[in-house]
Order: structure tokens, then sequence, then C-alpha cells
């Protein structure tokens, strides 16, 4: 069984970048993963 969450972290505005998201899912499919899922603090 293969692990698939990332909690982000964030800096306090909550305001994430299309490219901050894009490095996690580049991640993972490096990784071969066939899901992610992303899950906000």
């Amino acid at each position: 069984m293969t692990d698939v969450h990332v909690h982000f972290l964030h800096d306090g505005a909550g305001v994430y970048t299309r490219e901050y998201l894009l490095g996690f899912l580049d991640a993972a499919q490096r990784a071969g993963l066939e899901e992610i899922y992303l899950l906000g603090l």
C-alpha cells in the first residue's frame, strides 16, 4: 500500500500558486504514482 496523501504547508495567507501545486504533481509522476491526494490545512 502506498501512502499518496500530501499535507500542504502554507505561508499563512492560504494561497498556492499553480507552479507550487504542479511541483507536487511532477514529483508524484516521477515516483510512478497514479493517484495523489492533496490535503489543505
